[in-house]
């Protein structure tokens, strides 16, 4: 999947600037690769990781507990990312893989993932 080029052509990201593709395609691809899914997607785990703890539970962990990503970037989890994360998200599982994305929650925002910030 080529998420930044598809996601640039589609409806849905007018109101997006680029970063904020740039920063969503990221943070969906480190996801996929350590999801329960990427076998059945085709998606090899992405390494070289061992900064990030991927035991949150929060589909924004890069951003939440790396505040040299948020310095670098400029952009903010609630005002930039989540909403960015969100469409990306939703129009990758309803084009790119067919309502697959559904069956692992982890991927999704929530009340508990959104407050996991330790």
């Amino acid at each position: 999947m080529n998420m930044c080029r598809w996601l640039l052509r589609s409806y849905s990201s007018l109101t997006l600037r680029s970063s904020q593709i740039a920063a969503a395609a990221l943070t969906l691809a480190i996801n996929l690769s350590h999801s329960r899914l990427a076998d059945k997607l085709g998606i090899k785990q992405i390494t070289g990781l061992e900064g990030l703890n991927m035991s949150i539970k929060c589909p924004l962990r890069i951003w939440k507990v790396n505040s040299n990503a948020r310095k670098i970037t400029g952009l903010t989890v609630e005002d930039d990312l989540k909403p960015a994360y969100s469409i990306l998200l939703a129009e990758a599982d309803l084009y790119n893989c067919k309502g697959m994305l559904a069956s692992d929650p982890s991927l999704y925002l929530n009340e508990n993932s959104q407050s996991a910030s330790k």
